[in-house]
C-alpha cells in the first residue's frame, strides 16, 4: 500500500511547483488570463469519479465546448477530483460549461446510486467552487502540463490508473478534439512531437526546458482586458 510520504515523493510538484500550479482563492478569479487551470474536487473527496461516471463527465465536456465558445486543451479525472486546462475569450464561459458538466453527472450518479440500493444516496457529488488558476506565461503552461499528465502518478505505482486521461490517448495517437493540444506549439516553441516526447521525461528535465521559455505576453491575456 502507497504511504503519505510515497505519494508526494511521485508526485513532487504538489511542492516544488505549488505557487505555478494549484495556488488560488475560492472566487478570486483573475479574468484577464485566456488560459486557466481548472481544479474540481468531490465532495469530501470521496472517490466517486470511477468507471462510466468518470466518462460520462468526460463525454459532458467534450460534447458541450464548442456550445460555450471554450477550447479544453487536456484534462486528467481523478478518482476524487478533475484537473482541466482550457483556453477562452471569457473566464466565465468555462465556469457555465462545467456547471452543466458537474450537474448532469451528479444526476447521473444519484440514478446510478438508487439503482444500485444505495442506502443514503450522495446530495452532492462536487465541491461548490472549483478552483482557477491562471496560466500567465510559457514557463507556468508547460509547467501545468507536466503536472496534469503526471497527476496519476500515484495510481501507476499500485497498479492503476487514471479513470480518464487525455494525455494517454494523446501519446499513442488514439485521441480526437478537442484533447490534440493544438496551438501550443508557437507558444512553447517546440511541435507537438517534440512536447510529447518531452512531457514523458523526468519533471527536472520538464522544468528545466520551462524556466528556459521566452513569453509573448499577448499569447495569454484575454482580448480587450
Amino acid at each position: 500500500m502507497i504511504t503519505l510520504s510515497d505519494q508526494l515523493q511521485l508526485n513532487n510538484s504538489r511542492l516544488e511547483n505549488m505557487d505555478k500550479i494549484c495556488t488560488f482563492r475560492k472566487g478570486n478569479i483573475v479574468h484577464s488570463c485566456c488560459f486557466q487551470h481548472v481544479i474540481q474536487r468531490t465532495y469530501l473527496d470521496k472517490e466517486l469519479l470511477v468507471g462510466d461516471v468518470a466518462w460520462y463527465y468526460h463525454d459532458q465536456i467534450v460534447g458541450r465546448y464548442q456550445t460555450y465558445g471554450v477550447l479544453p486543451i487536456c484534462q486528467v479525472v481523478m478518482p476524487s477530483h478533475i484537473h482541466e486546462l482550457y483556453f477562452c475569450n471569457n473566464v466565465i464561459d468555462i465556469s457555465r460549461l462545467r456547471s452543466v458538466a458537474c450537474r448532469n453527472t451528479t444526476v447521473l450518479v444519484k440514478k446510478l446510486q438508487k439503482q444500485n440500493g444505495f442506502k443514503t444516496v450522495i446530495t452532492r457529488l462536487f465541491e461548490p467552487e472549483p478552483g482557477f488558476v491562471p496560466v500567465k506565461d510559457a514557463c507556468q503552461m508547460l509547467t501545468v502540463l507536466k503536472y496534469i499528465r503526471d497527476n496519476d502518478l500515484y495510481l501507476k505505482a499500485q497498479g492503476k490508473k487514471a479513470p480518464y486521461s487525455s494525455f494517454e490517448r494523446w501519446e499513442i495517437r488514439n485521441y480526437y478534439k478537442p484533447f490534440a493540444l493544438d496551438g501550443l506549439e508557437p507558444i512553447l516553441g517546440m511541435s507537438l512531437d517534440e512536447l510529447k516526447i518531452l512531457l514523458q521525461k523526468d519533471r527536472e528535465v520538464v522544468y528545466k526546458v520551462a524556466r528556459s521559455l521566452k513569453t509573448n505576453p499577448a499569447d495569454f491575456l484575454i482580448q480587450g482586458k
